[in-house]
C-alpha cells in the first residue's frame, strides 16, 4: 500500500490516480497537500509536482503518448478561474486552457479528464451532467 509522498509524510485525501504505461508511473493527486506524487515502478516517489510547477488545486491527471501531463485544477486563492494546465514531461508549463471564455462552461469545474490520439479532450467536471469536449485549440 502506497502511504507516503516525496517528503515521507503521510498522503492526506489522494483523490485521483493515474498510471503512464510509458514510463511505468503512476501519477496520484494527493489532496491534501495540493500536488501530484510521481511513484517509479517500485512504488517508490520520484517527484512531486505543487505551486512552483503551476499546480496549485490538481483534481485529476492524465499523461499522453508524448509525455505531455495534462492537470484538471479547480479554483483556486491565487486563480480564481478553474483550468486545465499543461505540462511538458519536464513538468514546465506550456499552457493553460481557462474555462471561463466558454458559455457552455459557467459553473464548471474540471475534475477528470483524457486526450485521444487525434487530441480531443474530454473532460468530466464536478456536479455536471455531461462531458465537454475540447479539440487541440
Amino acid at each position: 500500500m502506497i502511504t507516503f509522498d516525496d517528503d515521507g509524510k503521510n498522503l492526506h485525501y489522494p483523490s485521483a490516480i493515474f498510471f503512464d504505461t510509458a514510463e511505468e508511473e503512476l501519477y496520484l493527486v494527493n489532496g491534501g497537500s495540493s500536488r501530484i506524487i510521481v511513484y517509479g515502478p517500485d512504488s517508490f516517489p520520484r517527484v512531486s509536482i505543487g505551486r512552483g510547477r503551476g499546480v496549485e488545486a490538481p483534481r485529476g491527471v492524465f499523461v499522453t503518448q508524448k509525455g505531455e501531463v495534462y492537470v484538471c485544477q479547480s479554483r483556486s486563492a491565487l486563480t480564481p478561474n478553474p483550468r486545465i494546465t499543461v505540462l511538458n514531461g519536464a513538468f514546465f508549463v506550456e499552457r493553460e486552457i481557462t474555462l471561463d471564455g466558454i458559455p457552455e462552461t459557467a459553473n464548471f469545474s474540471p475534475s477528470k479528464l483524457a486526450v485521444s490520439s487525434d487530441g480531443l479532450i474530454y473532460v468530466a467536471g464536478e456536479s455536471s451532467r455531461g462531458v465537454l469536449v475540447l479539440d487541440s485549440e
